[in-house]
């Protein structure tokens, strides 16, 4: 869920962290929060709607005041961490209110990156007197006397803090993990593509390749082919690819072409009338530049005869023309098909195939980059949020369905969705599940009543870990319907491995009553 060198806010989707919190919060009612390497909470929602069985908890974080002082505690276990350069065991720790605190650390790389804690916990059954003591450390705090919705604390013995600390302990290794991963997949770019894809959501590990490739080929002047299901981004991509490029300087003309052929190819190469050139085509207002042609807008056969002779000789004839002329620009193709069955059809010419085959990227769909959900989410709450209207946050269980549907629309249908979640909403509201759209609710599912059931009737660490992995793989299954290699990338784990699970939990039929 968090610590990456550059960002460790990038694994907020991390499907351990959901393990983690699902199993601390059916067992005990306590949250868990996640701190950088300054001590600085990653997670901006933690305290904002408490989920925490301590009422006295609750009443802290919902005021300003007592925000602070739960940042400073957080801050102090910070302090005790860093100085210790060798990765040690979870450590405990005693809040403002006297509760108790586990943290964990997380080194990265030999390098401190933050921790993973949980707080507000009594180790043993509270008294009238210790309760009394509790209101009063909370009204000296807020400067108030606060009326509690109740008096609840979770308890904790001795057995259970050092379960939770080995569950801790469990989640911050695979985050190290996870993170030694993705740093083989990243690049160290030059100063202008790092600006240009600086704006590019690319914390899953499908999208980090992607980009890696896409940063590689934008510091030539070849051609560039970007394949992907609508909604992908390839609009948004070949943008930066022109701004990392040679050509930055020069125009980005973005061609959607027409639905007659004949008008988008005078469209792109210009046309002449009567001697003169009529028409200035966009290939021609581009000059010095790059021309992004969107799918389905160069792919008639005239137009790619056309596009063939551009590559092969820098010119192009206007249409009604017959003299040539130099055309400077660098070409960005998109196309929503498959590109093998493309050139079988005959719709993509087997000689334009060949030249852009060396610089073809594939862009991953929605349902393979679930660790950027959230990132995206934020990005389309601060686009389509009214003006004047208090910033909103999307409540966890709403993040958490949103993640577990398969985007059929990808970017485009989320983006949909939380315009959709932003109207629908009250202000001052956080956007919860029951805003969500029915038909994403229904192929989501609200998560498994047999699930919790059976976590509820377990105390034992491994069952209870077995128990949600189980479910996880289950459930990224039918998300995925079946990909295998793809759900092992989602997962964060080797497809042999996933399939030795599979066999463990004896989810290879399960396929069949899904179907």
């Amino acid at each position: 869920m968090i610590f990456g060198v550059d960002d460790p806010r990038r694994y907020l989707g991390l499907h351990t962290v959901s393990m983690l919190r699902e199993l601390i919060r059916k067992w005990w009612q306590v949250d868990i929060g996640f701190a950088d390497s300054s001590g600085r909470l990653l997670d901006e929602a933690w305290g904002q709607v408490p989920v925490s069985g301590n009422d006295f908890c609750r009443a802290l974080l919902t005021a300003d005041q007592g925000r602070k002082v739960c940042l400073k505690c957080v801050r102090e276990i910070n302090g005790r961490l860093r100085g210790v350069r060798a990765s040690p065991k979870p450590v405990s720790h005693i809040c403002h209110l006297g509760l108790g605190m586990v943290a964990c650390p997380v080194h990265v790389r030999k390098r401190y990156s933050g921790f993973v804690f949980a707080c507000g916990y009594s180790n043993r059954e509270l008294s009238r007197t210790r309760i009394g003591r509790l209101r009063g450390s909370l009204a000296d705090i807020l400067d108030k006397k606060v009326s509690l919705a109740g008096e609840r604390v979770p308890v904790l013995g001795r057995e259970d803090v050092e379960r939770m600390k080995d569950l801790l302990e469990y989640g911050a290794r695979e985050m190290a993990l996870f993170d030694r991963e993705l740093a083989r997949l990243e690049t160290v770019p030059g100063e202008d593509t790092e600006i240009s894809f600086k704006g590019i959501i690319d914390r899953s590990p499908a999208m980090t390749q992607a980009a890696k490739l896409l940063k590689k080929a934008a510091s030539s002047a070849a051609p560039i082919l970007l394949i992907g299901q609508k909604g992908t981004g390839k609009k948004v991509l070949a943008r930066a690819i022109h701004l990392a490029g040679p050509r930055r300087q020069g125009q980005f003309i973005m061609f959607d072409g027409s639905s007659d052929p004949a008008t988008a190819e005078a469209r792109l190469f210009g046309q002449v009338r009567g001697g003169s050139i009529g028409k200035l085509g966009s290939l021609e207002a581009a000059r010095g530049g790059s021309v992004y042609l969107c799918p389905g807008a160069w792919q008639a056969p005239q137009i790619q005869i056309r596009l063939l002779r551009l590559l092969q000789e820098n010119t192009s004839v206007p249409v009604g023309g017959d003299r040539p002329l130099e055309i400077n620009v660098r070409l960005l193709f998109g196309l929503d098909g498959d590109f093998d069955q493309e050139v079988v059809s005959g719709r993509l010419r087997k000689d334009l195939a060949d030249w852009l085959t060396p610089n073809t990227v594939k862009i991953p769909p929605l349902k393979s980059r679930i660790e950027d959900i959230a990132e995206l989410i934020d990005l389309f709450i601060r686009r389509h949020l009214p003006e004047g209207r208090p910033k909103v946050d999307l409540h966890p269980d709403a993040l958490a369905l949103l993640q577990r549907y398969s985007w059929p629309g990808n970017a485009n249908e989320l983006e949909d969705e939380i315009r959709s979640l932003l109207s629908l909403c009250p202000n001052g509201e956080s956007l919860t599940d029951e805003f969500i759209s029915l038909r994403i609710r229904q192929a989501a599912g609200h998560g498994s009543q047999a699930l919790t059931k059976a976590l509820k009737s377990t105390r034992e660490l491994k069952q209870a870990v077995e128990i949600l992995e189980k479910e996880l793989i289950h459930e990224g299954l039918v998300r995925t319907r079946w990909n295998k290699s793809l759900l092992a990338r989602q997962l964060g784990i080797s497809r042999s491995n996933l399939l030795a699970k599979i066999e463990k939990y004896d989810l290879g039929k399960s396929r069949l009553t899904e179907e």
